[in-house]
């Protein structure tokens, strides 16, 4: 077993939970969330059988999500 899985599960995990706060989340327009194919493709890794198109907007002013410039 790979010794960093835990802190990999963990970022990955944080990452996920910064997403789902940060932004909010639609469907392109004519998408139904009942139509949606939740399948997914086993490999080495597993993925969706037919990929995701979500749309994301911004929960907070713009400025607010840009890196700091330093001089």
């Amino acid at each position: 077993m790979c010794p960093a899985m835990s802190l990999g599960l963990l970022i990955v995990q944080v990452q996920l939970a910064k997403l789902l706060h940060s932004f909010t989340w639609k469907l392109p327009k004519g998408e139904n969330p009942q139509d949606m194919d939740m399948g997914e493709v086993f490999g080495i890794t597993t993925r969706k059988a037919i990929p995701l198109h979500a749309i994301a907007i911004a929960r907070l002013p713009q400025n607010l999500y840009l890196a700091p410039q330093f001089t």
